[in-house]
């Protein structure tokens, strides 16, 4: 007996079929819906642990602040950190190398990553060096590194003896909000 030319048939009602399609999309449904929101809850986990806000500080951010918020500012230091190869790059390859032109007509047009280092004093009398950034949100950082690439710049401070992290990130906020009401009010 010849198979190989023989088609298979299945004489299966419609409803038969419908029914199980329709069996196999409410489970997939549903099973979608449950790793939906357990991957939603895990990035709202992330979210809130990195920092990704633009209307308030992460956890982390807000538990250094309350930490060492309200102590003195011995110094604040700028610091100027280079883009990576990976970013000049790709940057690069976007801009079809008029990144990399633009580059060698002036030193004035290297971009750097702008970061801000706190010297606080805190109450034993010692030392502690916190790290500011500002990403897509305010990052504070308590270990970080600093590597020969960073040209770090020493910053005059005003009123040296008044001064905290809180006070000088509030300042910056209300000077940011002012000028954004300035810039795009409709009078």
């Amino acid at each position: 007996m010849d198979i190989s030319n023989q088609a298979i048939q299945f004489n299966i009602p419609l409803k038969y079929v419908l029914v199980t399609s329709l069996v196999i999309i409410i489970f997939t449904f549903i099973f979608l819906l449950i790793v939906s929101y357990f991957v939603l809850k895990a990035l709202k986990i992330q979210i809130d642990d990195n920092g990704l806000f633009f209307h308030k500080y992460s956890k982390r951010c807000q538990a250094i602040l309350d930490t060492y918020g309200d102590y003195k500012l011995t110094q604040v230091y700028l610091v100027r950190q280079p883009f990576s190869k990976l970013i000049h790059f790709t940057l690069n390859l976007l801009t079809f190398y008029e990144y990399q032109n633009l580059i060698e007509q002036s030193a004035d047009n290297f971009p750097y990553h702008i970061l801000l280092l706190f010297e606080i004093l805190l109450p034993d009398g010692t030392t502690k060096m916190l790290l500011l950034e500002k990403n897509n949100c305010i990052n504070i950082c308590e270990t970080f590194i600093i590597n020969q690439s960073h040209i770090i710049r020493k910053l005059d401070l005003t009123n040296k003896n008044n001064k905290m992290i809180t006070s000088s990130i509030q300042e910056q906020d209300s000077k940011l909000k002012r000028k954004y009401i300035n810039n795009n009010s409709t009078f």
